[in-house]
């Protein structure tokens, strides 16, 4: 039997995969922020990012969802029909057009659960020069979905209720500044199957769910969806807003996913500081996030945290 073919119940914990040679052009940094809506000139304009932090255009952080969710297929096809449950990513460089990354992925969780198995990918992602860029861990589920389609839980009440929207607008924000309760930028985004489309073909795994409509309509979700790391990029998207050096060398996020997004959908993400810590190494803040769609439905949730070092 090839690796390819392997079923999910043979492939071990511990399991290495062949190492994924990923090329970053600026076309496909363009593609991705117009994918996921991304409004940030360091993501888009040259000529402006010729005199931001970065000397130059930089791929969105989370474009690493591209390459990281293709780590694990370089030598294995997963079953169809798999969803993501969750995503850890913590980035230590900026990506940069013409950057060659080498990708290595291997299994380090494996759990079936009423009839389900959920699988953890952890990888490591170098650019040329031998430099770490982002350390990953995706968690992915096939079967039993019921939980993430249950349309009779009750939506979030508390929907942006009463809160303080303190928008930082320098470009390095200073920690000073930031209090407990205070608010990232709020960032309202459309979901459209054209959206969906363009992320499917640069991410370019193929899963049905995302793309063909008549194979979605026989799935628990009974129509195409989007990925669930759109949100992560809507997050990441209000982070670079306030942080964009902060965020690109010392930025984390655990986001995980409870909730489809639907052509159609309008989807909310929100950010609240929940903890500010002075460490060795500097300032750790700490926030809640999450995005929510129409109904006032938690989407997805987890925690973005940032370090403000003295020396950047």
């Amino acid at each position: 039997m090839n690796l390819s073919e392997t079923p999910l119940e043979h492939i071990p914990a511990g399991r290495r995969f062949t190492p994924l040679i990923y090329s970053v052009s600026e076309g496909l940094i363009l593609q991705y922020a117009d994918a996921v809506d991304d409004s940030i000139f360091l993501h888009r304009d040259r000529a402006k990012a010729l005199s931001g932090p970065f000397g130059g255009i930089i791929a969105p952080p989370t474009l690493a969802s591209l390459f990281v969710l293709k780590a694990y297929r370089t030598d294995w096809s997963p079953p169809q029909g798999g969803v993501q449950k969750e995503q850890k990513f913590r980035f230590f460089a900026p990506i940069r057009p013409g950057d060659i990354l080498t990708v290595e992925a291997e299994v380090t969780q494996k759990v079936k659960k009423d009839g389900s198995w959920s699988l953890t990918f952890a990888s490591h992602s170098k650019n040329q020069k031998g430099e770490i860029v982002v350390l990953s861990e995706s968690t992915s589920v096939w079967g039993s979905v019921k939980k993430k389609v249950d349309r009779n839980q009750r939506p979030d009440k508390d929907h942006f209720k009463d809160r303080t929207e303190a928008i930082i607008v320098d470009a390095i924000s200073p920690t000073e500044k930031w209090k407990i309760g205070d608010s990232l930028p709020l960032l309202t985004k459309k979901i459209s199957r054209e959206k969906i489309s363009q992320y499917e073909e640069i991410l370019g795994i193929g899963n049905p769910i995302h793309v063909d409509e008549e194979y979605a309509r026989k799935t628990p979700f009974k129509g195409v969806i989007a990925h669930g790391l759109v949100s992560a990029a809507y997050i990441s998207e209000s982070m670079m807003k306030v942080f964009p050096w902060e965020w690109v060398h010392h930025g984390a996020m655990d986001i995980q996913f409870r909730r489809p997004l639907r052509p159609g959908d309008t989807v909310r993400a929100e950010g609240e500081l929940k903890k500010k810590e002075s460490t060795e190494k500097g300032m750790v803040l700490a926030f809640e996030v999450r995005s929510k769609n129409q109904a006032e439905e938690t989407t997805a949730m987890g925690v973005a945290t940032v370090q403000i070092s003295d020396n950047k």
